[in-house]
């Protein structure tokens, strides 16, 4: 079946070194390879399940704190589609009580 639709959702904001997983949101087609298009460097501790598309990074990951563009090919004998998403990395707010 062609690929007509294929997307995932923007990420909220994820603290940076930890792990996550981000699954495809929405796609319809049989037998579905997922790949990064153009991954920027800096990203290049995101991996991606190649059969389910579902992006992740484990603890202790070096992403960099912002907003990054993710772009996705979404591939079959019958067609391609790419879906792009903003990964959103913050960094981990500490509070120190003072007694």
């Amino acid at each position: 079946r062609t690929n007509t639709k294929f997307e995932y959702s923007d990420t909220e904001e994820l603290i940076q070194a930890t792990a996550f997983e981000h699954p495809v949101k929405t796609i319809d087609g049989d037998e579905v390879s997922f790949s990064f298009v153009n991954l920027d460097s800096k990203l290049s501790d995101l991996t991606i399940d190649a059969t389910t598309g579902t992006i992740s990074a484990k603890k202790g990951n070096n992403i960099p704190v912002g907003q990054h563009t993710v772009t996705v090919l979404a591939k079959n004998n019958k067609s391609e589609l790419q879906a792009s998403f903003k990964l959103n990395i913050k960094t981990m707010d500490f509070k120190i009580a003072v007694l």
